[in-house]
């Protein structure tokens, strides 16, 4: 069985070929069937050779319902339903296709049922059955050849230069919200109960109110790799791809525009002063003399390389902003295709999960080239100034924002929305591990707020654990033998221990292992991708789909 909605759910983008091909790659279970065989075969029939290789957005309202009935056909079903297919279109466009109906319906020994207002007396003649149907309940359901003369049997009279179609509206004109009741109602009541005994045999005996529709959970490793291939082609080599990897290219070469020189005195200044002066607060014995550190020059190389660290743990926790503004689209990933994506696993084209991992897979490589873009700009701009970490964090970063800004999709059902969600993150993103430790460490031993734990429903998002961990390893891969020689020495080593102690201390932990908050990453990350995955599944549930019912005394459905 197959079905065509009204609204002509498809991509703008694609060819009517590929629109066609890529629904028989989905749905196609005899792997011995030629595709592009079977498509050719499906244009010619539909009539569609001239526009085979148009873009959807470019062919007629009629050209896309053939399209779409196309699409259907693929699977060759033996009954094809339509939602008011004739919708949209003038009357000669709305003959053609009733007409083609009627081609394919004898060609192929297909049954079509579709709904539709108002047709004219021509399409009418078309039709080999008609139903009528009136507040849930069947007028008639016959040969269409034989309306006219059994609604007169009921008494109905048929006006002069009436045509059969508008006769059939007349007997059903009834507005309920004025109160009105027609003369004919009594008529339509006895046609009803008529119609009703006529088909006692397929009479419903156990309605069913909830929605039946059930897609599965497991991968298909085929369809992953097709709706790769189509995302790509829609969205990477498209208009839309390209305007992203130019956005993002020329923000970074404006950002590397600046002196280099002043960028790193600026960061210094900021930086190491913003750090160091929170670390001296924190130091109640004010043995550390910071102030005299940074006058003195006696060491510049010593000087130059701790200012290298203290740059590169903030620029850790700073990397995350510019991936939270430049990969904030990914939280439209759902909401920009949902209707076309929610047609096709309505017809089990394809299952959910395999939907979520194709546009997980998509974002990551896409992300793969922008860190090799971010990553080559920031070496070319700050040369050895930092330490490699801060690179190796770069490429592994979106990994902690990426399955929430899936999760965000799937809670959003606007764009604006997910822009919102995506804005409200982008903020997280700009509090560091360092920052929160030292809220913590402020309240904790200053204000003695009971509720400092608070603070810890940070760790529960991954782009948290992820930025720590690669503090923690950053501090912990120092050598200080750099510093053996320098007399600031004892400063130097108390300052990373420092530095190290109030990530440590926010968790109130005293030696916090690397390895623990690894776990609670990729744990927090498995869950959020889980959630996302049902509330997907959600999203793109259809809103009713039910079972054909049993006929009573046979095993088969009917």
């Amino acid at each position: 069985i197959a079905f065509v909605d009204q609204d002509d759910c498809c991509y703008e983008n694609l060819t009517v070929r590929q629109t066609i091909t890529y629904a028989a790659k989905f749905r196609l279970k005899d792997k011995s069937v030629k595709i592009n065989d079977k498509v050719d075969t499906i244009i010619s029939n539909l009539y569609l050779k001239k526009i085979a290789n148009t873009r959807i957005k470019s062919i007629s309202g009629g050209e896309r319902k053939r399209t779409m009935i196309g699409v259907e056909l693929v699977t060759d079903p033996k009954i094809i339903l339509l939602d008011e297919p004739t919708s949209g279109l003038d009357s000669s466009y709305a003959l053609d296709l009733i007409r083609l109906f009627k081609e394919i319906a004898e060609k192929k020994l297909v049954t079509i049922i579709f709904t539709i207002h108002q047709p004219s007396y021509e399409i009418f003649l078309l039709f080999n059955r008609l139903v009528l149907l009136f507040d849930g309940n069947t007028v008639y359901n016959s040969t269409a050849n034989e309306f006219k003369t059994k609604a007169e049997s009921f008494g109905f009279l048929k006006r002069e230069f009436c045509s059969e179609p508008e006769f059939a509206i007349d007997i059903l004109k009834f507005r309920e919200e004025y109160n009105e009741i027609p003369e004919n109602l009594t008529n339509v009541n006895e046609m009803i109960k008529q119609t009703l005994e006529n088909q006692e045999e397929f009479k419903i005996t156990e309605p069913s109110t909830s929605n039946m529709f059930y897609n599965g959970f497991f991968p298909n490793f085929y369809h992953i790799f097709v709706l790769l291939e189509r995302r790509f082609r829609l969205y990477f080599l498209g208009k839309k791809g390209l305007k992203y990897l130019l956005y993002f290219l020329c923000s970074m070469i404006l950002f590397s525009l600046y002196n280099s020189e002043s960028i790193y005195y600026k960061w210094r200044i900021f930086g190491v002063n913003a750090l160091m002066n929170a670390l001296i607060q924190m130091d109640e014995t004010k043995k550390i003399n910071f102030a005299w550190f940074l006058k003195d020059n006696s060491e510049p190389l010593i000087k130059k390389e701790f200012q290298r660290i203290i740059i590169t743990l903030l620029m850790i926790n700073a990397q995350l902003v510019f991936s939270s503004i430049f990969n904030g689209s990914v939280s439209h990933s759902f909401v920009e295709e949902r209707d076309r994506v929610k047609r096709e696993i309505g017809v089990q084209s394809y299952t959910t999960i395999s939907y979520f991992i194709s546009i997980f897979l998509y974002h990551i490589f896409v992300n793969v080239l922008s860190s090799i873009l971010f990553i080559v700009i920031f070496k070319i701009h700050f040369g050895d100034f930092l330490y490699n970490y801060f690179y190796l964090f770069s490429s592994l970063s979106f990994f902690g924002l990426l399955p929430l800004l899936l999760l965000y999709g799937t809670m959003a059902n606007n764009t604006a929305f997910a822009s919102i969600l995506n804005i409200v993150m982008s903020i997280c993103t700009t509090v560091s591990p360092q920052i929160l430790a030292l809220i913590h460490f402020y309240l904790k031993e200053k204000v003695k707020f009971k509720g400092i734990k608070v603070f810890r429903m940070f760790a529960f998002f991954p782009f948290y654990d992820l930025r720590y961990i690669f503090s923690i390893k950053f501090l912990d891969s120092i050598d200080t033998n750099i510093f053996s020689d320098s007399k600031h020495l004892p400063f130097l080593q108390t300052t990373l221990s420092d530095l190290k102690y109030i990530l440590g201390n926010f968790f109130e932990i005293e030696d916090i292992s690397v390895g623990f908050m690894s776990g609670v990453f990729f744990l927090m990350t498995t869950s959020i991708i889980f959630i996302s995955i049902i509330l997907l599944n959600q999203f793109l549930r259809p809103e009713m789909r039910f079972k054909l019912q049993e006929k009573p005394g046979k095993k088969n459905k009917v």
